[in-house]
């Protein structure tokens, strides 16, 4: 730190004169003070900004936090959503060889419940999704953290949109391939049904040929009595 002596346009030593110490003093306030205040001014004014600046990197840290909860929370839903279309499928498929009517029209009920129920499951998840968002603080609008926010909001949205298509896409999958599978079973029904009905046209020509045999015996014997009998 400057000595006082060396600050003064004087020689303090030497018993300067008061006029003189008046105006070296008045040249220090003058000077010194003035950049002094401007510092400390400067140094009040930064500190609300780096403090809004911390409040909106965390505003954004939180919002992209809460979009991957979200991201992943769809993930984990749409599989199980999947689920109830994926084993209605699989039992079909184990059962197929085995089916008869009335067990396909059962089966086809059960895929079309399975998909009622995965497009419920996803409709309630898309609903508890935004009662979430609703029931958040909102954010001031025009800064980082509210855009943050409304990314976020619709990146969540966006999943849940998806897995919601995702899980109507496998339930109509399902209900196809069931309603193909009673196709096969229908086709092979009445397959079944011609053959049976061929057979018996066959049998029935089979006993006419050997009706017709039994008669042209007869005849042959009625013919040979006829010629052996005496007097004629």
């Amino acid at each position: 730190m400057l000595h006082a002596s060396r600050l003064l346009p004087v020689d303090i030593c030497v018993s300067p004169s008061l006029d003189a110490l008046a105006a070296a003093f008045n040249d220090i306030c003058c000077c010194y003070l003035p950049l002094s205040a401007a510092a400390n001014k400067k140094n009040s004014n930064d500190q609300p900004a780096a403090a809004a600046a911390a409040a909106a990197e965390a505003a954004e840290a939180a919002a992209e936090a809460a979009a991957d909860a979200a991201a992943a929370a769809a993930a984990d839903a749409a599989p199980a959503a999947a689920a109830p279309a994926a084993d209605a499928a699989a039992a079909t498929n184990g059962t197929q060889k085995e089916q008869t009517a009335p067990e396909a029209a059962a089966a086809a009920d059960t895929a079309a419940a399975a998909a009622a129920a995965a497009t419920a499951a996803a409709g309630a998840s898309q609903k508890s999704d935004a009662a979430d968002m609703a029931k958040a603080p909102a954010a001031d609008e025009g800064t980082p953290a509210a855009a943050a926010a409304v990314t976020a909001a619709a990146a969540a949205e966006a999943a849940t949109t998806a897995a919601a298509a995702e899980a109507a896409t496998t339930a109509a999958a399902a209900e196809k391939e069931q309603q193909q599978q009673q196709n096969l079973l229908q086709q092979h029904q009445q397959q079944n049904r011609l053959q049976h009905q061929q057979q018996q046209q066959v049998h029935q020509q089979q006993q006419q040929v050997h009706q017709q045999q039994q008669q042209q015996q007869q005849q042959q014997q009625q013919e040979k009595g006829y010629c052996l009998t005496p007097g004629l």
